[in-house]
């Protein structure tokens, strides 16, 4: 597998990457071919009709489909569900007013609902609409009303060859000829056509408009969708140094009724309405609403469902997410049209679309009535090879011919990696033949969905077997997000001072892409989320309590468990039940609060890992070792009983993220049982390891992620675990034992220190998510998923000669301080300048791990010498894309080509203990 990306000039970081950190996910389930070829099948080979379940990715829509804002969310979460007058309608309401500028809001269920209201309250059957193309929903709803619609676009709006900036703007002498002779009785224009893309309205040919109509007396009714895209879209093509808002407002200021959809880019999963500053317009639309709706305070919408619109009309004005957008658009349209595809141009915001009259390979020709649309051949093509959904569009009354295949990109849902799956899916194609056409099987109905297709025959020669993409796409889509903004260098800097130069001071709302730790950052996964929400409370032994235990002990296998509220508990306790005061505790390496908690038991800190664990351009895969020979000396000098354990980490972190190996673990297990040792692992970040020892250590190649695990803790007598880190959690910890005595210990020190043994502090919800990530950790996709990113990140590092530790590890990238500034002597904290000068030279705040992390020395009162001096950045799971990632590597890399004017730090405040949290330093 490649961890190239593509040539992607389109999202340099000199730029930006995306607008926001992932929060929550959704698995994505791969879709095998057999259950394609049925599924296509029943759904009478219309994709449209293809239930989500059965495909992989989906570009067939732009609407619902969104990725929430982490405000939407709590938005839904405060839901009044009053029958009248819910606090939310008026919140919905004051945001109209804010940001439309209309008086008087109606909501409704759905954008097609506020169609249907604007249709039935101002026109009667038999009487003409002019529209400017935007017939989705309003061509059906016309039809059912008894109203004719004229459609009035430029001639070459449909064309893919038009340089037109703005296809959805109306042709003025041909609108006033129509208004003048008196047969339009409303106007109803789209800010933005979604079947061609998005092509934008322009704000003067609205104004243009909207003053013919008032001259002929003619409502005119805005449909406001996608007013963000459009208005965007005109200020980048106008250089318009207006803002967004303003711009919004001017476009809705133009309007005497505008109306929208909550599903486009306010990005909510439902919801409508319709706003205006006429009465009696208002009057109208309020006495149907309560016919054909609901309450004219409710609309047909849950109260959460409008708080949760209110909040998206604020997010739509994210400039620097659109940005980001409109770069991932034409990164997709360059690559397809490398690949012989003719894309429609200028590109709009809700995707792209083929025009299927010229495509890189033969298909059909339409031979008669009966014939389906080109693109109905190829977005069945398309889901037969890829499971990936587009969206077929046919001949509309502007242009008969027209064949299109819409790419709908929904917003904030799908990563760089899934787009790249998608333009591999289109290269595919070119080596398919379609044997027999689809024909159409019955009268065509009024939505495309309930199209009917049928073929004669096999649809396809031959299949050519399920293609490996070279770039694996993430096995989640995205459900919540997060904003963050980059803030400007003088904000950075001043940040920075005002910190100490301590990354760990710093506040969050000052970072762009926070690198500081995997830590209870992970985007949790819905499924962790509905278990969260189902429990009930207690901490006397609650089913989320018992699910809990039943999991960790087949996923780690051990006897006996307790939760705690998270890693530095669980070492806590077991130090407290294991250690005698002046007995040695054997490690791989220390780990800051691992080692604090053995020596406040009274324990003697040992570190036997090997060798190559402190040279970080060794290329040996194993790096977390414990180096048995060192172990068996240790023994034979000190006596057995003089141990009291041994303390293996996972991916020891501050080797770099290096993982122990299968084979030389079962050696130290051996020595350890033989001398009546205890083995304890620290398994914080075993499924990271596990993956790396299924990559590295051929004779677990074909093994399972819980295979491996299993059979590594089977090695131990216990473990601590952080599950803030593999078991994709924001708090939680795990403590495993199988003797029953020690359990007992451990258990009446949980009862004093953390809460009940069932419990461990935690609520039941924390149990649930915890026994849910136990299980996803496992997954094959997701770790290596996870795992490769980090890879992909240090790979670009390399390449560009920035001093990294070899090899890459499972959950971070390791930056070489000591060699990135060679000119600062230890003394001067290298690693703890060189974390604070990323940050303010690019927003992404890492962490020191060298002489600070080490402290000082009890006895002496110096210093501990640290062999590394690092800085991590380590990336959280499932939280940040690919291009985040080229983000970080640019600013590195610009870092790294300007390292001599980096000067060094001296230390003005340091607290008793585990300084590196706390700390402040000044530049010399």
């Amino acid at each position: 597998m490649s961890d190239q990306p593509r040539a992607r000039p389109g999202f340099a970081a000199s730029a930006v990457g995306e607008s926001f950190r992932i929060k929550i996910v959704q698995t994505l389930k791969k879709v095998p071919y057999d259950l394609r070829v049925a599924a296509l099948k029943e759904a009478s080979y219309n994709v449209l009709r293809l239930p989500r379940d059965r495909v992989y990715l989906d570009f067939a829509t732009t609407r619902g489909n969104s990725g929430l804002t982490d405000k939407q969310l709590s938005a839904l979460m405060i839901g009044d569900e009053a029958y009248a007058g819910s606090v939310n309608f008026y919140a919905l309401e004051a945001t109209c007013r804010e940001v439309f500028g209309k008086r008087f809001t109606v909501p409704t269920h759905q954008g097609r609902g506020a169609e249907h209201l604007i249709l039935r309250g101002l026109l009667q059957p038999g009487q003409q609409l002019a529209t400017n193309g935007n017939l989705l929903t309003l061509t059906p709803l016309a039809a059912a009303l008894d109203l004719r619609i004229d459609t009035l676009l430029a001639e070459d709006a449909f064309d893919p060859l038009s340089k037109q900036e703005f296809k959805a703007d109306l042709p003025l002498d041909r609108l006033e000829t129509r208004l003048k002779a008196g047969d339009v009785k409303l106007l109803v224009v789209g800010a933005a056509l979604p079947q061609s893309g998005g092509q934008p309205l322009s704000l003067d040919n609205l104004q243009a408009c909207a003053s013919l109509a008032r001259r002929y007396r003619v409502p005119l009714a805005l449909d406001a969708s996608m007013l963000a895209s459009a208005a965007f879209l005109y200020k980048q093509r106008r250089a318009q140094t207006e803002t967004l808002r303003s711009l919004i407002h001017r476009y809705a200021e133009a309007c005497d009724i505008l109306y929208l959809s909550g599903r486009e880019d306010a990005g909510c999963h439902t919801g409508g309405l319709i706003a205006t500053n006429d009465q009696t317009f208002y009057e109208a639309f309020r006495s149907l609403v309560v016919v054909y709706e609901g309450l004219h305070t409710y609309g047909g919408q849950a109260g959460r469902d409008m708080q949760a619109l209110a909040q998206g009309l604020q997010d739509m004005q994210d400039e620097s997410y659109l940005t980001f957008r409109l770069r991932k658009l034409a990164y997709l349209a360059q690559h397809l049209e490398e690949a012989g595809y003719r894309i429609y141009q200028p590109l709009g915001l809700s995707g792209l679309c083929l025009d299927c009259r010229t495509l890189p390979m033969p298909l059909p020709a339409i031979s008669t009535r009966q014939s389906a649309p080109l693109a109905a051949n190829l977005a069945a093509l398309l889901y037969l090879v890829s499971a990936t959904r587009a969206r077929p569009i046919g001949p509309s009354p502007a242009q008969r011919d027209l064949d299109l295949l819409g790419l709908f990109v929904p917003r904030r849902s799908y990563t760089e990696r899934q787009v790249d799956y998608l333009i591999e899916s289109f290269e595919q194609l070119t080596g398919y033949r379609i044997a027999n056409p689809l024909l159409i099987a019955a009268p065509e109905p009024p939505a495309d969905e309930l199209l009917r297709y049928q073929v004669e025959g096999p649809f396809i020669t031959e299949y050519h077997g399920d293609f490996v993409p070279a770039r694996t796409p993430e096995p989640y889509f995205i459900k919540v997000v997060e904003p963050c903004r980059l803030k400007s260098t003088e904000e950075r800097r001043r940040a920075i001072q005002e910190a100490g130069h301590n990354t760990f001071l710093l506040r969050s709302e000052d970072i762009y892409i926070d690198l500081l730790t995997d830590s209870g950052t992970a985007a949790m996964s819905n499924e962790q989320w509905a278990r969260m929400l189902e429990v009930q409370e207690s901490e006397l032994g609650s089913e989320a309590s018992r699910v809990f235990t039943e999991r960790a002990h087949d996923v780690l296998g051990y006897r006996y468990f307790l939760p705690t509220h998270q890693g530095r508990a669980a070492e806590h306790i077991l130090s407290q039940a294991m250690i005698k005061p002046g007995q040695y505790v054997i490690n791989n390496m220390y780990f800051t609060t691992t080692r604090e908690h053995q020596e406040r038991a009274g324990g003697i800190f040992v570190d036997l890992i090997v060798d190559e664990a402190f040279d970080p351009r060794s290329t040996y895969p194993f790096k977390g070792d414990i180096d048995p020979k060192k172990l068996r000396d240790f023994i034979a000098k000190h006596g057995a009983e003089s141990i009291a354990y041994v303390c293996v980490e996972t991916n020891v972190n501050m080797a770099g993220g290096q993982p122990v190996s299968l084979d030389a673990t079962r050696e130290i297990s051996a020595i350890c049982r033989y001398s009546h040792i205890p083995v304890i692992f620290d398994a914080t970040r075993v499924a990271e390891n596990a993956y790396l020892i299924k990559r590295r250590e051929s004779p677990y190649a074909n093994w399972t992620i819980k295979e491996i695990i299993g059979e590594l803790m089977a090695l131990g007598d216990g473990c601590t675990i952080s599950a803030k880190k593999d078991v994709l959690v924001n708090i939680g910890g795990i403590l495993g034992v199988n003797d029953p005595a020690l359990y007992e210990r451990c258990a009446a020190l949980c009862a004093t220190f953390e809460g009940t043994p069932w419990s461990g502090g935690l609520a039941s919800r924390d149990l649930a998510a915890m026994a849910v990530g136990l299980e996803e950790m496992t997954e094959y996709d997701y770790i290596s998923s996870r795992v490769e990113q980090v890879h992909y990140l240090w790979t670009r590092l390399k390449e560009a000669g920035v001093p990294v530790v070899e090899p890459p590890g499972g959950h971070a990238v390791f930056l070489d301080a000591k060699a990135f500034l060679p000119h600062i002597p230890q003394e001067e904290f290298p690693a703890q300048r060189l974390a604070a000068a990323l940050y303010e030279t690019s927003g992404v705040r890492g962490m020191e791990r060298g002489i600070v992390s080490a402290g000082r020395d009890p006895a002496t009162g110096r210093h501990r010498p640290s062999k590394l001096e690092l800085v991590r950045l380590t990336i959280p799971r499932r939280v940040y894309t690919y291009s985040h990632m080229d983000v970080v590597a640019d600013g590195v890399i610009d870092l790294y080509q300007n390292r001599e004017q980096i000067k060094g730090l001296k230390m003005v405040y340091e607290p008793p203990t585990l300084r590196f949290f706390t700390a402040r330093f000044e530049l010399i």
